[in-house]
């Protein structure tokens, strides 16, 4: 029984040992795929193979080998990878030879084991082909020298053995003509070429010499310079008789100047053989001045340049002399005030002699003249500004610039403008409505007052006020730290009993002794008047400058006020149920009540400020702050007022007295 057993399992293990293969076995299985081969150039290849199953062998090396042989091993040439790591592999196949057929293999190695491909695969190398040459541009041109060169382009796969330049007189120059080598080995070289004769003409080639054979570029053409490069760059300073012409010698053509000038006539194409300046010798540019020419004549003109190859001209120019009459224009005119504007002139052309005086002129009539007004704004050519002054307001002005040379007096263009007002800062014109006209848009709210008929009967066209009740108030306050002057229309009634005095305007609080102005109307003293009061101090009234129309003597003046300082010109009162134009002027000296276009009396300014108070509200027909419990409302109508930050002229006093043909 036990003889049995044994036998049994003898036969068992024998059984399994035939199951399990031999690595010769596994190695009969593993395929290695057909060989791709990329990058064929003149002189190497990569070919690359996948391996598709190893079968758990390790393989110890792998590669591709190479021969000219139709079935090469790894006694030929062979590129070794190493432990094999990744299905696929690629090998550099360096040093062929070009135009050649190679057969390639790949193998693997596992101790004595070497598999190769199923079939080796064949290449042929690029042939190698001669080299591509350009040949350079020449430069640096004389009369006996020149700088030319070229370039490698591709060498095609030979090494270059030779390059140069090769140059003749008669063209398709070879390297059996005069040839220069380059030993540099650059891709790029040039070459200076000497001993030539000037203004010869030579053709170039750049070569280059491969195992393949010898090839040239380009052909390219120069010719030395022979005549220098000569011309005008500018003809200046032209007078009447005389001008500057500027010559330049920019080449010399490869040989000294031995002269250069200018030469000209009055037909054309001049030569050395007409009118010359000469001037020295040498490149460069130079100046010549010509004179003793003829007014009002045009010249022709060209530079001329002299080296040993002969006479070169440059191009013709031409000028013509000046006829001595100055073209000037007028300048865009600028208002700057009523009474004030800005202009001048510029030269076009000064006509050839010196501007002896320049200026403006104007006039309230067209076609202004040295007889009119006229400003002095020295002499010369240059540009100039010049400032009109003592214009009268809303009036057309005529301008004119003017030039005085040796010859006569000449005008510019004609401009014109209008002397305007500079705006107010409050205006009320009182047609419909109470709004403020001006840019500030300081609008006024009306308690009381109605709409009534202005000057000329136009109805719903100024306001009228009750004297008892009546006033507006502005949305914002006046500034009247520097003063303020006023202008405005009134028909005054008088006063309401129990009101001690009419307000036109005011920003003025006698219960908190904010005193800052006071334009008014009436005083129960002194009777109607035109008043204007601007306080220097907070409280005490007596610290202010004021002008009243009414003062008739000097008696009127209240005597804690200097009567020095009061001129009593045209005192008068304020006319009662008649409309008159009044104004408060503010001057940087002058305190002025004007009625009817008339000065009746000024003071003279004591305070150069006044005071003001931010928070306290200005109003029209009363001076209270609250609006309710004073006794000086205004009793009357009331018209085209108008607020300005800065003095009025006497014409524009005049202008607004008389403003829609009133009293004319």
């Amino acid at each position: 029984m036990y003889s049995i057993v044994l036998i049994i399992v003898i036969l068992l293990i024998s059984c399994e040992t035939d199951l399990i293969e031999s690595p010769m076995q596994l190695s009969s299985k593993i395929e290695l795929s057909n060989i791709t081969v990329n990058n064929i150039s003149y002189r190497s290849a990569i070919a690359a193979t996948e391996i598709h199953e190893t079968y758990g062998i390790q393989i110890e090396q792998h590669g591709h080998c190479w021969s000219k042989n139709e079935n090469p091993d790894v006694n030929d040439s062979i590129c070794e990878l190493g432990v094999l790591s990744s299905d696929s592999f690629q090998s550099n196949l360096p040093n062929l030879e070009p135009n050649s057929t190679y057969y390639i293999n790949a193998y693997v190695k596992f101790g004595d084991i070497i598999l190769y491909s199923e079939s080796p695969v064949s290449i042929t190398t690029v042939e190698i082909g001669l080299p591509a040459i350009s040949t350079k541009e020449a430069t640096n041109i004389t009369a006996f020298t020149a700088e030319i060169g070229g370039e490698i382009i591709e060498n095609n796969g030979g090494d270059i053995i030779s390059q140069g330049v090769c140059w003749n007189k008669s063209g398709n120059p070879t390297t059996e003509s005069n040839f220069y080598v380059d030993e540099s080995n650059t891709e790029s070289f040039t070459y200076n070429l000497t001993d030539l004769e000037y203004g010869q003409k030579y053709y170039v080639k750049a070569y280059a010499i491969n195992e393949k054979g010898e090839s040239y570029g380009n052909e390219i053409v120069f010719r030395t310079d022979t005549l220098a490069s000569v011309n005008i760059i500018d003809i200046s300073d032209i007078t009447i008789v005389s001008a500057t012409v500027t010559g330049n010698i920019a080449n010399d053509g490869g040989a000294s100047i031995i002269s250069r000038g200018i030469c000209y006539n009055n037909t054309g194409m001049p030569s050395i053989d007409d009118s010359v300046f000469y001037s020295g010798d040498g490149t460069g540019s130079f100046n010549i001045d010509i004179d003793n020419l003829h007014i009002d004549s045009t010249y022709y003109v060209r530079a001329f340049a002299i080296n040993e190859a002969g006479i070169s001209y440059g191009e013709e120019t031409s000028f013509k002399t000046k006829n001595g009459i100055p073209s000037i224009s007028t300048q865009a005119i600028t208002v700057t005030s009523t009474v004030s504007a800005t202009s001048g002139g510029s030269f076009i052309d000064d006509g050839g002699l010196p501007i002896l005086q320049k200026g403006v002129c104007w006039s309230l009539s067209p076609t202004p003249t040295l007889n009119d007004w006229k400003t002095n704004d020295g002499s010369g050519a240059g540009a100039f500004s010049s400032q009109l002054i003592n214009l009268v307001a809303e009036s057309t002005y005529y301008v004119r610039a003017y030039a005085i040379n040796d010859v006569d007096t000449f005008y510019g263009n004609e401009l014109s403008f209008v002397a305007v007002f500079d705006p107010a800062i409050a205006y009320y014109p009182f047609n419909g409505n109470t709004n403020d006209y001006s840019e500030n848009e300081n609008h006024a709210i009306n308690h009381g007052a109605d709409l009534t008929s202005d000057r000329f009967g136009n109805p719903n066209s100024a306001y009228d006020f009750d004297g008892l009740n009546d006033y507006m108030q502005l949305t914002n306050t006046l500034d009247a730290s520097n003063g303020l002057s006023f202008s405005f229309w009134v028909n005054s009634k008088g006063i309401q009993d129990g009101e001690s005095g009419g307000t036109i305007i005011c920003k003025y609080n006698m219960y908190y002794d904010n005193r800052c102005f006071t334009i008014t109307s009436f005083n129960t003293t002194l009777g109607p008047e035109l008043r204007g009061n601007f306080y220097a101090s907070r409280y005490d009234t007596d610290y202010r400058d004021c002008a009243w129309s009414n003062m008739m003597t000097v008696d009127d003046i209240p005597s804690q006020w200097d009567a020095e300082k009061f001129d009593l010109l045209n005192p008068m009162e304020l006319p009662l149920n008649s409309w008159a134009h009044c104004v408060i002027n503010v001057t940087a000296t002058e305190i002025q009540a004007w009625i009817n276009g008339v000065l009746t009396v000024k003071k003279e300014r004591e305070y150069t400020t006044y005071f003001n108070n931010d928070s306290e509200q200005t109003y029209i027909g009363n001076n209270f702050a609250i609006g309710e419990g004073g006794n000086n409302h205004f009793y009357g109508s009331l018209d085209e007022l108008r607020v300005y930050n800065r003095p009025l002229t006497e014409n524009e006093i005049q202008l607004l007295y008389h403003e829609g043909g009133w009293d004319e």
